[in-house]
């Protein structure tokens, strides 16, 4: 066995909602309905684990016990991305430059999208 990583050398673990940028720019109401349905649903989850792992347990085959325990360890939520989680994919995206598997640097916050203002 040859140990790869620790949890030191990582960053939190994030789910990023993407959208081509060219639509969002021109449906703003769209998105921000979007992502207003959306933390609805993470609302519910967060009220209705039961609930959830049930679904997860159907959809997935994993036993209810595990799932059970990976429900209530879940955090459910929609919410922005914050500059200290802009900076960790800055890092990524620094190391996969380095490494070569992407071909050019990039800014992650050029890719960051904000709502324009009302």
């Amino acid at each position: 066995m040859r140990l790869l990583t620790t949890t030191a050398d990582t960053i939190a673990v994030n789910t990023y909602l993407l959208a081509n940028k060219d639509f969002a720019n021109a449906n703003p109401a769209i998105i921000a309905k979007t992502i207003a349905g959306l933390g609805d649903a993470a609302n519910w989850a967060n009220a209705n684990r039961g609930e959830v792992a049930k679904a997860l347990t159907e959809i997935t085959g994993v036993p209810s016990g595990p799932q059970t325990v990976a429900v209530e360890r879940a955090v459910y939520g929609i919410l922005p991305l914050s500059d200290a989680i802009v900076a960790g994919q800055q890092v990524t995206a620094d190391r996969f430059f380095k490494l070569g598997l992407i071909p050019k640097p990039i800014t992650v916050s050029d890719a960051v999208w904000t709502a324009p203002k009302a």
